[in-house]
């Protein structure tokens, strides 16, 4: 629930007819959701997996795997995970255009970098999104100089947090 990217959607407030209205109700019903489905999910990896056999980074992915081969139906694990794929990417829209689009308004307000700030005719900042993706590439290869793919995962989601409390500071 820390990184469901609710946060994110405060990026397109203005976008939005009576936001004074609509805004409110879509966090707060998107706030049920996380908050259901978060909880959920931990219940039921808790019900599926021995702690011992967890694993932080595949570990959506093993509950899955041990659910449907247990019911007797391997071929769902894959389908959801194909599933999974294409959520997570979805998703990628959301906190990459948004911090982007912040940090666009950011140097917009200070006067800064003009040169960063220019859109393309589609209003999408795109050298700022370019400097996002040059910074994330470096630290997703993070990964290869780790014994395990679990410290990476546990760095990045620590530098994930330094980043988002350093944007909304």
């Amino acid at each position: 629930g820390a990184f469901s990217g609710m946060q994110i959607t405060a990026f397109y407030a203005k976008s939005i007819q009576t936001p004074q209205k609509t805004f409110p109700r879509a966090i707060l019903l998107a706030t049920i959701i996380v908050l259901f489905l978060s909880i959920a999910g931990v219940i039921a990896i808790d019900r599926v997996i021995p702690p011992q056999n967890l694993n932080i980074v595949a570990g959506v992915m093993q509950c899955f795997q041990q659910f449907f081969t247990a019911v007797h139906h391997p071929f769902f694990s894959t389908l959801l995970a194909c599933l999974l794929i294409l959520g997570m990417l979805a998703s990628l829209s959301a906190w990459i255009s948004g911090p982007a689009r912040g940090v666009q308004v950011a140097l917009t307000d200070m006067k800064l970098a003009p040169r960063l700030i220019q859109s393309n005719r589609f209003q999408v900042p795109i050298r700022v999104l370019l400097v996002q993706a040059v910074i994330a590439t470096l630290l997703t290869i993070l990964f290869v100089f780790f014994h395990s793919a679990q410290q990476a995962f546990w760095i990045l989601i620590a530098l994930t947090s330094q980043f988002t409390v350093l944007m909304y500071s």
